[in-house]
């Protein structure tokens, strides 16, 4: 449950619902490069079509998609902590070290950009260290067995 800093009426509940709502209706976009590589492969070229529906294997095999990945995301125990941990490695990746490493390949410059660079990528990746260690030990502690109550002596 996501938590807001606002009072808890109606109109917190509102925003709410709407929140989800732009979520839900982003999120086939959001699969969009998913669907791409799907439809370039020999399985999706395999698939029979009509002729009349063209369009309408395309449109299966991506609200197949979506259905699957939320299923999964229902079905999955404490499915979130695990995709904070995929985001810690692949984020950080993603937003410190790929732009900086491209920008260098692009770029011919002094060197002491080259240094403040190389000061942005190692506390991007201490952070993502810092994120993934936390989210591991948040899985840890989820999947911990709980001990059974002890009578008293």
């Amino acid at each position: 449950m996501v938590t807001l800093n606002l009072p808890h009426d109606s109109f917190t509940s509102a925003v709410l619902i709407l929140y989800s709502f732009g979520l839900l209706g982003s999120y086939p976009m959001q699969l969009l490069p998913v669907y791409e590589i799907l439809e370039k492969t020999k399985l999706f070229g395999r698939l029979p079509t009509l002729k009349t529906f063209i369009a309408f294997k395309r449109l299966y095999v991506r609200a197949t998609c979506v259905i699957f990945t939320a299923v999964l995301a229902m079905v999955v125990p404490k499915f979130g902590l695990f995709i904070s941990l995929i985001g810690s490695f692949a984020c950080t990746v993603l937003v410190f070290v790929l732009p900086v490493i491209l920008y260098e390949k692009l770029h011919q410059m002094h060197p002491c950009k080259k240094w403040s660079h190389r000061i942005l990528m190692a506390f991007g990746l201490l952070c993502g260290i810092f994120g993934a260690a936390i989210s591991i030990i948040n899985i840890i502690k989820a999947f911990k067995p709980t001990e059974p109550l002890s009578e008293g002596v």
